[in-house]
């Protein structure tokens, strides 16, 4: 199975703990989300989230090297410093 990798922000230019195709590299036509800065990281950061009646922009994406989506899962939990349950997925 592929497992793509929707992204915005520091998840594009920060991705380097992120176990991805760096040879398929972040594609900038992914789906259309409201996105909006409405957060405060744990690092004191104000962050990009989706978020209900944002202005909808254009993401991108990736391709996960793991074929297993739990570890996927894993790997953007590790990577964004959440729990597993924040980690939102489409099948």
């Amino acid at each position: 199975m592929k497992i793509g990798i929707i992204g915005w922000g520091s998840l594009i230019w920060n991705s380097q703990a992120l176990n991805y195709d760096t040879d398929f590299g972040w594609r900038e036509d992914g789906p259309l989300l409201p996105i909006e800065f409405a957060r405060i990281s744990n690092n004191g950061r104000l962050t990009l989230v989706i978020k209900k009646r944002a202005n909808i922009v254009t993401t991108l994406y990736t391709i996960s090297k793991y074929k297993e989506i739990d570890e996927a899962i894993l790997d953007l939990a590790i990577r964004e410093g959440c729990g597993k349950n924040k980690i939102g997925y489409f099948f």
